[in-house]
């Protein structure tokens, strides 16, 4: 697992663990017009006919992680802020899959001090044995190991500059939080398709004197 120097770890510690407890327990904070979206499809396993069968099989063809061919898998539709496009669950991993769109491509090269976190659904860090980031042609692959995969509801990856989320496998809830700005952005997947995303103006944290 990479490790950042002491001051920015700590930065993204407790920027994750506002990330997370936003969006796992909602926003108390003024929320701004919700951004217009494209019409969306239908999540989908991966044998059904609705989902894009060239991103499918890319998939299929870029699978970094050894085991993955018999892992759940649980597609999306990709027209989303994050470019999710799957999430793959074993017996002690959870790998999430992303269109290697501009959050994504050459990642690790441009933010090489990141961190990856799991989170439960009860608002709490999840202790991890690790994980792997890789980046295919087409996707970027990010996969946490843990004991106990039942208690994974979402993973979240931080820098020191962004934080993003997945929380949620059915109706995942994505976040991008813009740490130096103090803003949020979160999307919902309702009603089989995404829903707009909304911005919201987070007001500044004041720690006591």
């Amino acid at each position: 697992m990479k490790r950042g120097n002491g001051k920015k770890r700590v930065l993204k510690e407790i920027a994750v663990s506002i990330i997370l407890s936003m969006a796992l327990c909602g926003c108390d904070f003024s929320a701004g017009e919700p951004t217009e979206q494209n019409p969306t499809e239908t999540v989908t396993e991966s044998s059904t006919p609705e989902v894009d069968k060239n991103s499918a099989d890319l998939r299929k063809e870029e699978l970094p992680f050894e085991g993955m061919e018999s892992m759940t898998c649980q597609e999306y539709d990709e027209d989303n802020i994050l470019g999710l496009s799957a999430i793959y669950v074993g017996d002690h991993n959870y790998v999430c899959c992303f269109v290697r769109n501009a959050i994504w491509k050459d990642f690790e090269e441009r933010f090489g001090d990141i961190s990856v976190y799991a989170a439960d659904g009860q608002d709490h860090v999840i202790t991890i044995s690790g994980y792997e980031i890789e980046e295919s042609k087409n996707f970027f692959w990010v996969q946490i190991y843990a004991e106990d995969k039942d208690k994974v509801k979402g993973v979240s990856i931080a820098n020191i500059y962004y934080g993003y989320s997945v929380l949620g496998l059915e109706n995942p809830k994505l976040t991008i939080m813009d740490l130096m700005d103090n803003k949020l952005k979160v999307q919902l997947f309702e009603d089989g398709q995404w829903g707009e995303t909304i911005d919201y103006d987070m007001s500044p944290i004041h720690q006591p004197d």
